[in-house]
């Protein structure tokens, strides 16, 4: 589970986020989020990170973005050096 904006959970499978090259490392290298059960992420509202999590998901985020979600969540993307999502925003945008 990861937690944002200091209270709202959202279940994940470690696997899936794995997709992205930022969860990828995380989770396979000797950090500590990789034992825990919980992990904060500060540097993301809640609901880009849910529109990440669709897209490891789905590989579709299937929505209008407004221009400053747009821009949020490309700062997740290059954050987090998910060329994926990048190449999705740049066919969507």
């Amino acid at each position: 589970s990861f937690i944002l904006e200091g209270s709202k959970e959202v279940p994940a499978h470690k696997l899936l986020l794995s997709r992205c090259p930022y969860f990828s490392a995380m989770f396979s290298y000797d950090m500590k989020e990789k034992k825990m059960e919980k992990i904060s992420l500060e540097n993301v509202s809640f609901p880009i990170f849910l529109l990440v999590l669709r897209y490891l998901y789905t590989d579709d985020c299937s929505i209008t973005l407004e221009v400053r979600s747009f821009f949020k969540l490309l700062f997740i993307r290059i954050q987090w050096s998910c060329l994926r999502l990048l190449t999705y925003l740049e066919l969507t945008g």
